[in-house]
């Protein structure tokens, strides 16, 4: 999955997604988070876990999140 999908797939905005990865927002970025893993050295657990926070933040949807945690 890239990050623009998973902005898409979560209704938050891409730049808060890209910021909370710490590279620059670029809608056209349509890397696997497993590459931009790779490629910033880090596992993809980790740069899910930032993805995460960073949707949670913005109030995005997460599937396994129980509607009672969105309140």
């Amino acid at each position: 999955m890239s990050v623009p999908f998973v902005a898409h797939a979560h209704h938050v905005p891409e730049d808060a997604l890209f910021n909370a990865i710490h590279i620059p927002a670029d809608h056209d970025d349509h890397r696997s988070i497993r590459d931009i893993a790779i490629k910033k050295k880090v596992s993809s657990q980790e740069l899910i876990r930032e993805l995460e926070t960073a949707i949670d933040a913005a109030g995005g949807t997460r599937p396994n999140q129980d509607s009672a945690d969105r309140q």
